[in-house]
């Protein structure tokens, strides 16, 4: 109960920050923030260096994309920590529709906006740009940005409550690097790798194809939050919200196929080195059946 409620104040801290954060100039804040991120990758990449051994034997491609991983895993984290309160513990939102964490939902975005330039500048500048996965990556950073923008822009409780839900859905974020990192550091035939692999799965099925879908249900359900939006910005809001929920679900949908073929594959080879191993056990056995008589002779 103690780390709960260290963890709690915490959060509060962090939260009274965001809000603070919301007073700036927003160019400024995304400016800093994408800053940030560059130096938190470049701090990655030394205590990498020193830390891992497989870091050292990467080339520098494979040892930006590790880094930049671990940014990654810091954003998700954080980022779902604090939207997993915003979201789920405002009892006066879904009770009068006045969203008391608007403004540190809003520095939230700030600093995540600057994630997404960040992320996108070392996609092009480091990374394989015409790579089907980059291309896919960057759609993604577009789009949501796009929304988070639009959400800003408009403040109102729909809007910023959607997009701090669907931040939420990457709670996969972690795992799926956390299997990269196990496959750069040679442990793709380790029992840990295929645990994480299958955890991977479900958490990314949980997260990405069950739990975008309660965030409409969560929003349109609530008489609350719909009526304390006008007509124009409820249609716009249908307009935005629908169109990124398409984009993101689709490519959420796609890399969930992705992650089940590679299972098959796996589950696939282990069947058929299991029956491989049976086989072969009554030929060995056959094998040394000789070579004892022989001795006892």
């Amino acid at each position: 109960m103690l780390g709960v409620d260290i963890l709690r104040l915490q959060l509060e801290k962090l939260q009274h920050f965001l809000a603070l954060v919301d007073t700036k100039p927003s160019m400024s804040i995304v400016f800093l923030a994408f800053n940030g991120w560059i130096l938190l990758f470049f701090i990655s990449f030394g205590l990498s260096w020193i830390l891992f051994a497989p870091f050292r034997k990467l080339d520098l491609i494979h040892r930006s994309d590790w880094s930049s991983r671990v940014v990654s895993n810091f954003n998700a984290f954080v980022g779902c920590l604090l939207f997993a309160k915003f979201v789920f513990g405002e009892e006066l939102l879904y009770r009068t529709g006045v969203f008391s964490y608007s403004a540190a939902c809003c520095g939230l975005w700030k600093l995540i906006l600057g994630y997404f330039f960040y992320d996108s500048l070392l996609i092009i500048l480091v990374f394989e740009v015409h790579e089907t996965i980059n291309i896919q990556t960057i759609i993604h950073h577009i789009v949501v940005a796009s929304a988070v923008i639009y959400c800003l822009h408009s403040r109102d409780p729909l809007a910023m409550l959607w997009a701090s839900s669907l931040f939420l859905t990457e709670a996969s974020t972690p795992l799926v690097n956390l299997r990269w990192f196990l496959s750069e550091s040679n442990l793709k035939e380790s029992r840990l790798y295929i645990i994480v692999g299958l955890l991977m799965t479900l958490v990314f099925f949980v997260a990405r194809i069950l739990f975008m879908p309660y965030t409409l249900y969560l929003l349109l359900s609530n008489p609350n939050i719909l009526n304390t939006l006008s007509t124009y910005r409820a249609f716009c809001d249908g307009i935005v919200g629908g169109a990124v929920f398409v984009s993101i679900y689709v490519l959420n949908i796609y890399w969930f196929y992705l992650m089940m073929r590679g299972l098959y594959r796996i589950a696939h080879q282990f069947l058929s080195n299991r029956r491989k191993s049976i086989k072969e056990e009554p030929m060995e056995k056959n094998n040394h059946q000789p070579l004892v008589k022989n001795q006892q002779n």
